[in-house]
Protein backbone atom coordinates (compact mmCIF):
# COMPACT_ATOMS: atom_id res chain seq x y z
CA UNK A 1 0.00 0.00 0.00
CA UNK A 2 1.45 3.42 -0.59
CA UNK A 3 0.29 5.89 2.32
CA UNK A 4 0.26 9.54 1.56
CA UNK A 5 0.70 12.48 4.34
CA UNK A 6 0.45 16.06 3.82
CA UNK A 7 2.48 17.40 6.09
CA UNK A 8 5.76 16.68 7.82
CA UNK A 9 4.45 16.18 11.13
CA UNK A 10 1.78 13.60 9.44
CA UNK A 11 4.26 11.85 7.81
CA UNK A 12 6.45 11.45 10.62
CA UNK A 13 3.31 9.66 11.98
CA UNK A 14 2.47 7.83 9.02
CA UNK A 15 6.26 6.45 8.86
CA UNK A 16 6.34 5.35 12.19
CA UNK A 17 2.70 3.59 12.31
CA UNK A 18 2.89 1.67 8.75
CA UNK A 19 6.61 2.50 7.40
CA UNK A 20 7.63 -0.88 7.62
CA UNK A 21 5.35 -2.35 5.53
CA UNK A 22 4.60 0.27 3.33
CA UNK A 23 5.98 3.12 0.93
CA UNK A 24 5.13 6.28 2.49
CA UNK A 25 5.14 9.73 0.72
CA UNK A 26 4.83 13.51 2.00
CA UNK A 27 2.60 15.48 -0.31
CA UNK A 28 2.58 18.92 0.63
CA UNK A 29 -0.85 20.36 2.19
CA UNK A 30 -3.61 21.37 -0.38
CA UNK A 31 -5.25 20.33 -3.64
CA UNK A 32 -2.83 21.34 -5.91
CA UNK A 33 0.55 20.12 -3.83
CA UNK A 34 -1.21 16.94 -3.51
CA UNK A 35 -2.44 16.73 -7.08
CA UNK A 36 1.44 17.54 -8.20
CA UNK A 37 3.04 14.85 -6.25
CA UNK A 38 1.03 12.23 -7.38
CA UNK A 39 1.47 13.71 -10.75
CA UNK A 40 5.39 13.77 -10.53
CA UNK A 41 5.78 10.61 -9.04
CA UNK A 42 3.44 8.83 -11.69
CA UNK A 43 1.69 6.66 -8.35
CA UNK A 44 -0.76 3.93 -10.46
CA UNK A 45 -4.28 4.15 -10.00
CA UNK A 46 -4.18 0.60 -9.50
CA UNK A 47 -2.41 0.72 -6.33
CA UNK A 48 -3.88 0.66 -3.10
CA UNK A 49 -3.68 3.99 -1.57
CA UNK A 50 -3.90 5.55 1.49
CA UNK A 51 -4.39 9.36 2.46
CA UNK A 52 -3.69 9.67 6.22
CA UNK A 53 -2.85 12.68 8.61
CA UNK A 54 -4.88 15.58 9.96
CA UNK A 55 -8.35 17.10 9.44
CA UNK A 56 -10.93 19.19 11.07
CA UNK A 57 -14.20 18.24 12.45
CA UNK A 58 -17.35 20.20 12.95
CA UNK A 59 -18.29 18.12 16.39
CA UNK A 60 -15.85 15.53 16.93
CA UNK A 61 -13.49 15.60 20.01
CA UNK A 62 -9.77 16.60 19.13
CA UNK A 63 -7.76 13.68 18.92
CA UNK A 64 -10.67 11.11 17.41
CA UNK A 65 -9.33 9.06 14.67
CA UNK A 66 -11.37 7.85 11.76
CA UNK A 67 -11.42 6.50 8.18
CA UNK A 68 -13.63 8.07 5.75
CA UNK A 69 -16.28 6.61 4.28
CA UNK A 70 -17.52 9.63 1.63
CA UNK A 71 -15.69 12.26 0.16
CA UNK A 72 -17.24 15.64 -0.80
CA UNK A 73 -16.18 18.66 -2.20
CA UNK A 74 -16.65 21.33 0.84
CA UNK A 75 -18.91 24.21 -1.25
CA UNK A 76 -20.65 26.26 1.38
CA UNK A 77 -22.48 28.54 -0.79
CA UNK A 78 -23.41 26.42 -3.89
CA UNK A 79 -26.52 25.60 -4.73
CA UNK A 80 -26.16 22.33 -5.79
CA UNK A 81 -24.25 19.29 -4.19
CA UNK A 82 -21.69 16.68 -6.07
CA UNK A 83 -22.17 13.41 -5.68
CA UNK A 84 -19.66 11.93 -3.81
CA UNK A 85 -16.83 9.09 -3.86
CA UNK A 86 -17.08 6.32 -2.01
CA UNK A 87 -14.48 5.01 -0.05
CA UNK A 88 -13.25 1.46 1.17
CA UNK A 89 -12.17 1.20 4.80
CA UNK A 90 -8.46 0.83 5.21
CA UNK A 91 -6.81 -2.45 5.46
CA UNK A 92 -4.62 -2.19 7.77
CA UNK A 93 -4.49 -3.51 11.38
CA UNK A 94 -5.36 -1.11 13.54
CA UNK A 95 -7.50 1.18 11.41
CA UNK A 96 -10.33 3.14 13.57
CA UNK A 97 -14.05 1.91 14.23
CA UNK A 98 -15.78 4.90 13.21
CA UNK A 99 -16.15 5.84 9.47
CA UNK A 100 -17.28 9.46 8.95
CA UNK A 101 -17.75 11.58 5.40
CA UNK A 102 -15.00 13.91 4.41
CA UNK A 103 -15.38 17.54 3.05
CA UNK A 104 -12.78 18.82 1.11
CA UNK A 105 -11.99 22.42 0.52
CA UNK A 106 -9.07 24.32 -1.18
CA UNK A 107 -8.74 26.83 1.96
CA UNK A 108 -9.09 25.69 5.68
CA UNK A 109 -12.60 25.17 6.56
CA UNK A 110 -13.73 27.10 9.51
CA UNK A 111 -17.70 27.33 8.55
CA UNK A 112 -20.05 24.55 7.28
CA UNK A 113 -23.81 24.00 7.05
CA UNK A 114 -23.07 20.00 7.39
CA UNK A 115 -25.05 18.92 10.12
CA UNK A 116 -24.15 15.27 10.72
CA UNK A 117 -20.59 14.85 12.44
CA UNK A 118 -18.22 14.94 9.64
CA UNK A 119 -14.45 16.07 9.41
CA UNK A 120 -12.33 18.84 6.71
CA UNK A 121 -9.51 18.53 4.73
CA UNK A 122 -7.52 20.19 1.59
CA UNK A 123 -6.75 16.78 -0.06
CA UNK A 124 -9.04 14.01 -0.77
CA UNK A 125 -11.90 15.34 -2.81
CA UNK A 126 -9.09 16.36 -5.10
CA UNK A 127 -7.66 12.90 -5.21
CA UNK A 128 -10.39 10.25 -5.10
CA UNK A 129 -10.78 10.84 -8.94
CA UNK A 130 -7.29 9.51 -9.60
CA UNK A 131 -7.44 6.56 -7.27
CA UNK A 132 -10.28 4.14 -7.00
CA UNK A 133 -8.74 2.08 -4.73
CA UNK A 134 -8.07 5.18 -2.61
CA UNK A 135 -9.02 4.96 1.42
CA UNK A 136 -8.42 7.65 4.21
CA UNK A 137 -7.62 7.71 7.77
CA UNK A 138 -7.84 10.93 10.24
CA UNK A 139 -6.94 12.21 13.07
CA UNK A 140 -9.21 15.29 14.33
CA UNK A 141 -6.85 18.44 14.77
CA UNK A 142 -9.56 21.14 15.32
CA UNK A 143 -13.06 21.79 15.07
CA UNK A 144 -13.07 24.41 12.15
CA UNK A 145 -10.51 26.74 14.14
CA UNK A 146 -7.27 27.80 12.66
CA UNK A 147 -6.11 29.09 15.89
CA UNK A 148 -6.37 25.32 17.72
CA UNK A 149 -5.21 23.61 14.62
CA UNK A 150 -1.86 25.68 15.07
CA UNK A 151 -1.77 24.57 19.06
CA UNK A 152 -2.15 20.54 17.95
CA UNK A 153 0.34 21.01 15.58
CA UNK A 154 2.56 23.17 18.56
CA UNK A 155 3.02 26.15 16.54
CA UNK A 156 2.89 29.74 16.82
CA UNK A 157 -0.82 30.49 16.26
CA UNK A 158 -2.02 31.94 13.09
CA UNK A 159 -2.70 35.73 13.93
CA UNK A 160 -5.87 36.89 12.94
CA UNK A 161 -5.99 40.36 10.40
Amino acid sequence: MVILAPMPAEYAIAKDRFGFSNDVIWLGVGPRNALKAVTDMGISPDLDVMLFGFAGSNYLPVGTEVYVTKSYLHQLNASYEDAPAVLKKPSLKGVPELGVPCYSSSDFVVETKVIEPSIFDMELGFLTPFFPNLSCWRIVSDNLNLHDFDEFLGREPTKKG
